[in-house]
């Protein structure tokens, strides 16, 4: 709405960042506050952090496009409704060409399918392509197996010899 009437009246970009923060309440106006004086003056670092502070990102409307719904959100026709919203956030199918979208569906059924242990570790990271998650989950696995062998309890001599060596004698 802001976009539409600043371009509207012609406002040059330089001026949106300025006097958005007039108009700003709640966790959109701390998070505008405690922004640097530079970072606040551009319109694009602002809108950033703004979204990112109300949790309005493609990761969060994939998440509740796979959770299970609510009671009073499970009517078929309202259901029907909110799933083709929440998918066109998720994916954003206008911006994208059908090879990234693909790419975005098998990255997110690759995380799905990943150990219980790697899959929080990898998520995190919020990577781009099914390949950096591969590279990344790989690594991960490496590392917890490296360390599950140091901490592994190690004995000077096997048992299982001297087990013979007593039946020997």
């Amino acid at each position: 709405m802001f976009v539409l009437f600043t371009t509207d009246l012609k406002y040059a970009r330089s001026w949106w960042a300025n006097n958005l923060g007039v108009l700003l309440i709640g966790r959109a106006q701390a998070a505008y506050r405690v922004m640097a004086r530079s970072e606040a003056t551009d319109y694009n670092k602002v809108k950033k952090e703004i979204l990112c502070c109300l949790n309005i990102n493609p990761e969060n409307y994939q998440q509740t496009f796979h959770m299970k719904k609510k009671k009073e959100e499970k009517s078929l026709r309202i259901l029907l409704q909110q799933l083709p919203d929440l998918l066109e956030k998720w994916l954003k199918p206008q911006k994208v060409s059908k090879v990234e979208l693909c790419n975005q569906i098998l990255l997110e059924q690759f995380l799905t399918d990943l150990k219980e242990n790697t899959q929080p570790w990898v998520r995190c990271h919020r990577l781009k392509s099914s390949t950096e998650a591969l590279c990344l989950a790989e690594d991960f696995d490496s590392a917890q197996t490296d360390n599950y062998r140091e901490k592994a309890p190690r004995s000077s001599t096997p048992q299982v010899g001297r087990e013979n060596e007593q039946k020997e004698t």
